[in-house]
């Protein structure tokens, strides 16, 4: 049972009145359903992290007022199963987000960090392969300009960066200025070469 003391009518004829109304429904709905929803989302979608959760319930109020204001939400249904569609939609897609974003930052990372003997991140558990792509693009912050430019190009765009002529481009129009395909390759080499001592001493050797 989500609800508590919510009267689930009083906020849908709220819902169907002007701003101030439905200011104050969505107020109701966080006051009374956020802990019970939450809870639910946490049991059905595990892999959620808080930080998703809570990006998962903003997303909610959101479409709530988006349906509100394109006249979509139907007040003749209950309120409440439909407020758990929404969150459970909302709940996928970040979770298929997030999913796509760590196997692109993964790839980078293998792809930054390899020796010539090839990575292997998918000796990794999940947590290592998040730490170590935190460290990477942390790591990355830290260099000097031109390392930092290089690497950080790279990453934004990859895979096509994986194209050096597509690299030094790229990171010429970053910086505002040419730069040269010699001047690029060296930056990667030596911010790679920092990026692998880097993980090495925070304990990834074994993936190196």
């Amino acid at each position: 049972m989500l609800t508590d003391v919510f009267d689930e009518e009083g906020v849908k004829a709220l819902l169907g009145g002007d701003d101030r109304s439905v200011a104050a429904a969505l107020e109701a709905i966080a006051r009374h359903l956020r802990d019970g929803l939450c809870a639910w989302l946490r049991r059905s979608f595990p892999g959620l992290s808080p930080e998703d959760l809570a990006d998962v319930w903003q997303e909610t109020l959101v479409g709530v007022l988006r349906a509100v204001r394109e006249e979509r939400l139907d007040l003749a249904r209950p309120l409440v199963p439909w407020l758990c569609k929404v969150a459970s939609r909302r709940a996928v897609d970040i979770m298929r987000r997030s999913a796509t974003n760590e196997s692109a930052l993964a790839a980078v990372g293998e792809r930054l960090s390899r020796s010539d003997s090839g990575a292997r991140w998918s000796a990794l558990s999940g947590d290592e392969r998040r730490e170590a792509l935190e460290l990477t693009l942390d790591h990355i912050r830290r260099l000097p300009a031109m390392q930092r430019a290089v690497l950080q190009v790279f990453s934004d765009h990859y895979p096509v960066t994986a194209c050096m002529e597509v690299l030094r481009r790229r990171v010429g129009e970053r910086l505002g200025r040419d730069v040269t395909l010699a001047s690029v390759k060296r930056a990667l080499q030596e911010g790679r070469r920092k990026l692998r001592d880097h993980l090495v001493q925070k304990g990834f050797r074994r993936v190196l």
